[in-house]
Parts: structure tokens; C-alpha cells; sequence
């Protein structure tokens, strides 16, 4: 809908009024304005602000249990991106962290609206993430938006410790609070070759070749890019079964 109304008119004034956590504290700030294409995530979009955002968390009393979580991950990925508190945030407590994580893209998004550098912190987790999402999009053991991402943190923190030296006890950590939130995920019928072919059609990709962001220390804002441009050139499916 919001896509469309951008199009429509060359683009008519809108107010976003999310009702989900994601939406709340990410899908709803910053302008992104996309649609998914032949099973591919955000192949076609723009940018586009609101005049507001109008955030409520009245809307939660109803929202099931596995859409609270998909939003839980992505409030979790401000911890290792922007701010530490975040690594408090749980089921129990969530409402208290709404008002700062969506500020907190906010903040990120008015440094760098067009994603031209400092913004694509917020991509960690997705390259990984947004492939796993397309891939299980038809099947019944669909994913959420959240639950790929948390699955494509837990991979990027993996490759994050293995090729940039980030201290393990991050990853340690990670998995701790992966499995008491997202045990329940069902990866029947995964295909790394699938998955390596999603991500080669990922619209963050940079000649043709795939983008990570991946983490060096905590809270030092940096970020690697080109690095992981080398190394997933030569990375293939036969290469990674460790991963698995």
C-alpha cells in the first residue's frame, strides 16, 4: 500500500501508523518504500518520509506471540550496532524499549538517508537474513521478516568472530538468547545452493558481488564492506558445510 502511494500522483502525503513491534521500531522508519519481486526481497522501491509516524502500543494487546518476536529481533540488533542497553531487551520488557529503538533508526537514517555509508549498519543480519526469508517464503515452515533476521545475525556474528576477530563471547551470547526465543524455527528442506543464489541477487549487492556488515569491536561504528567483497567472491556452497 505505502509503495503505491508513493507512485500514485508522483507520491501523495501519508501518516505511518504501525501496528506491529517491527513496524514500530524499524519497517515504519526511513523512508524505505519497497516491494519484493519473483520471490526476491525489496528487488523494486524508493524513498519516501512520512509527515509522522504515529506509534502505539495499544495495537501489541492483540499481536501473536511470533509477530512480537519478529520485532524482538530487530529492537536485538540495535545492541550490537548502536546502543548496549539493548542487550536487556526481552519478552518481558520490550515495551520499554520501543520509544528508544525507534529513535534510534531514526537517528542512524537522518545521518545517511540514501544509504550511502553510516546506514548500512542497519543491514546486519540482512543479506543472510533476507535470503533465508525468500527462500521459505512459499513453503509451509515459512520464516518472519524477524525470525530471518535473527538467523542472518547469528551468521553474521559467526563470520564476524571467524574473519574479523570480534571477541567470541558476543556469539556466545547471541546464541544463548537465539535459542530461548527462536527454538521452535523449522529449517526443514534448507539448500545452501538456494541460498547462495538468493544472495547473489541481493539489491545491496555491489558488482554483482554480495555486501555484509560485519563487526570488528562493539560500539566503534565500523563496519566491513569491501573485505567481505573479497571473500565471498571465492565463497561456495561445497566450501561452507561447516556453516550448516
Amino acid at each position: 500500500l505505502e509503495f503505491r502511494r508513493v507512485l500514485f500522483r508522483s507520491g501523495i502525503d501519508f501518516i505511518n501508523v504501525p501496528t506491529t513491534l517491527l513496524a514500530m521500531t524499524d519497517a515504519s522508519i526511513g523512508g524505505k518504500n519497497g516491494i519484493n519481486f519473483r520471490n526476491r526481497k525489496n528487488q523494486i522501491g524508493l524513498f519516501s518520509i512520512p509527515k509522522s509516524i504515529i506509534i502505539n502500543p495499544f495495537f501489541l494487546k492483540t499481536l501473536p506471540q511470533r509477530d512480537l518476536l519478529s520485532g524482538l529481533a530487530e529492537m536485538m540488533k540495535y545492541a550490537f550496532i548502536a546502543d548496549a542497553s539493548f542487550f536487556d531487551l526481552n519478552t518481558d520488557n520490550y515495551l520499554d524499549f520501543i520509544e528508544k529503538a525507534a529513535t534510534t533508526k531514526d537517528d542512524i537514517v537522518n545521518l545517511d538517508f540514501k544509504e550511502s555509508g553510516l546506514r548500512k549498519m542497519l543491514n546486519f543480519g540482512h543479506t543472510i537474513g533476507h535470503a533465508l526469508e525468500a527462500f521459505y517464503l512459499d513453503k509451509d515452515n515459512y520464516l518472519t521478516h524477524g525470525e530471518a533476521v535473527a538467523l542472518g545475525m547469528y551468521s553474521s556474528l559467526f563470520l564476524s568472530v571467524k574473519y574479523c576477530g570480534l571477541d567470541e563471547k558476543w556469539l556466545f551470547f547471541y546464541e544463548l538468547w537465539f535459542k530461548g526465543n527462536y527454538n521452535f524455527l523449522n529449517l526443514k528442506g534448507f539448500d545452501l545452493e538456494s541460498i547462495f543464489s538468493l544472495i547473489s541477487h541481493d539489491k545491496k549487492n555491489k558488482g554483482g558481488k554480495p555486501q555484509f556488515v560485519l563487526l570488528i569491536h562493539l560500539y566503534d561504528q565500523k563496519y566491513y564492506i569491501n573485505f567481505f567483497v573479497k571473500f565471498f567472491s571465492g565463497l561456495s556452497p561445497s566450501s561452507t558445510s561447516s556453516i550448516k
